[in-house]
Protein backbone atom coordinates (compact mmCIF):
# COMPACT_ATOMS: atom_id res chain seq x y z
CA UNK A 1 0.00 0.00 0.00
CA UNK A 2 1.02 3.82 -0.69
CA UNK A 3 2.40 5.45 1.93
CA UNK A 4 -0.17 8.28 0.84
CA UNK A 5 -2.85 6.25 1.51
CA UNK A 6 -1.67 5.10 4.98
CA UNK A 7 -0.80 8.47 5.82
CA UNK A 8 -3.84 9.48 4.46
CA UNK A 9 -6.04 7.05 6.40
CA UNK A 10 -3.89 7.81 9.82
CA UNK A 11 -5.31 11.52 9.50
CA UNK A 12 -8.41 9.78 9.11
CA UNK A 13 -11.83 11.57 7.02
CA UNK A 14 -11.49 14.75 5.50
CA UNK A 15 -12.98 17.53 7.80
CA UNK A 16 -16.19 19.03 6.69
CA UNK A 17 -16.15 22.54 5.47
CA UNK A 18 -18.61 24.10 8.70
CA UNK A 19 -15.66 22.47 11.01
CA UNK A 20 -12.96 24.76 12.82
CA UNK A 21 -9.71 22.96 10.71
CA UNK A 22 -5.99 24.02 11.97
CA UNK A 23 -3.67 25.99 10.04
CA UNK A 24 -2.38 23.32 7.14
CA UNK A 25 -4.67 20.59 7.46
CA UNK A 26 -6.54 20.83 4.17
CA UNK A 27 -3.24 21.45 2.26
CA UNK A 28 -1.76 18.76 3.59
CA UNK A 29 -4.77 16.45 2.66
CA UNK A 30 -4.58 18.16 -0.72
CA UNK A 31 -1.10 16.99 -1.18
CA UNK A 32 -1.36 13.49 -0.52
CA UNK A 33 -4.34 13.63 -2.61
CA UNK A 34 -2.68 14.41 -5.27
CA UNK A 35 0.65 12.48 -5.10
CA UNK A 36 -1.72 9.47 -5.79
CA UNK A 37 -1.47 7.93 -8.92
CA UNK A 38 -4.07 6.40 -10.42
CA UNK A 39 -4.90 3.65 -10.85
CA UNK A 40 -5.41 2.17 -6.76
CA UNK A 41 -5.18 -0.79 -5.88
CA UNK A 42 -8.50 -2.33 -4.38
CA UNK A 43 -7.09 -2.39 -1.15
CA UNK A 44 -6.24 1.19 -1.46
CA UNK A 45 -9.85 1.98 -2.26
CA UNK A 46 -10.83 0.07 1.06
CA UNK A 47 -8.90 2.66 3.06
CA UNK A 48 -9.47 5.49 1.05
CA UNK A 49 -13.13 5.41 0.88
CA UNK A 50 -13.64 5.53 4.25
CA UNK A 51 -11.95 9.34 4.28
CA UNK A 52 -15.32 10.40 3.35
CA UNK A 53 -16.55 13.86 5.72
CA UNK A 54 -20.12 13.55 6.25
CA UNK A 55 -20.92 16.45 3.81
CA UNK A 56 -18.25 18.63 1.73
CA UNK A 57 -14.66 19.34 2.49
CA UNK A 58 -13.81 22.27 -0.13
CA UNK A 59 -13.79 19.95 -3.40
CA UNK A 60 -11.48 17.42 -1.67
CA UNK A 61 -14.31 14.98 -2.07
CA UNK A 62 -13.99 15.31 -5.63
CA UNK A 63 -10.58 14.09 -5.32
CA UNK A 64 -11.24 11.45 -3.08
CA UNK A 65 -13.67 10.16 -5.24
CA UNK A 66 -11.99 10.32 -8.92
CA UNK A 67 -8.99 8.30 -7.49
CA UNK A 68 -11.24 5.56 -5.74
CA UNK A 69 -12.93 5.66 -9.05
CA UNK A 70 -9.81 4.47 -10.62
CA UNK A 71 -9.59 0.94 -9.21
CA UNK A 72 -9.68 -1.73 -11.46
CA UNK A 73 -12.86 -3.60 -11.77
CA UNK A 74 -14.97 -0.64 -10.03
CA UNK A 75 -17.83 -0.29 -8.49
CA UNK A 76 -17.14 -2.48 -6.16
CA UNK A 77 -20.02 -2.60 -3.94
CA UNK A 78 -18.45 -4.12 -0.92
CA UNK A 79 -16.04 -0.95 -0.99
CA UNK A 80 -19.16 1.38 -1.17
CA UNK A 81 -20.60 0.07 1.76
CA UNK A 82 -17.81 1.15 3.68
CA UNK A 83 -17.74 4.81 3.12
CA UNK A 84 -18.84 6.72 6.58
CA UNK A 85 -21.09 9.64 4.86
CA UNK A 86 -24.66 8.77 3.69
CA UNK A 87 -24.45 11.52 1.17
CA UNK A 88 -21.50 10.43 -0.49
CA UNK A 89 -22.42 6.90 -0.14
CA UNK A 90 -25.50 7.66 -2.25
CA UNK A 91 -23.79 10.06 -4.51
CA UNK A 92 -21.80 6.85 -5.24
CA UNK A 93 -23.83 4.81 -5.73
CA UNK A 94 -26.08 7.71 -7.99
CA UNK A 95 -22.80 8.04 -10.48
CA UNK A 96 -22.49 3.87 -10.99
CA UNK A 97 -26.54 3.97 -12.21
CA UNK A 98 -26.12 6.88 -14.31
CA UNK A 99 -23.27 5.16 -16.23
Amino acid sequence: MRKEVLELSQLGPLPNEDQDIADGVLEHYEELLHRIQPPITRDEAEQLIKLFPATACFGLEWTLLHIIESTPDWPILSIIELCPSVEWKQQILDRISNT
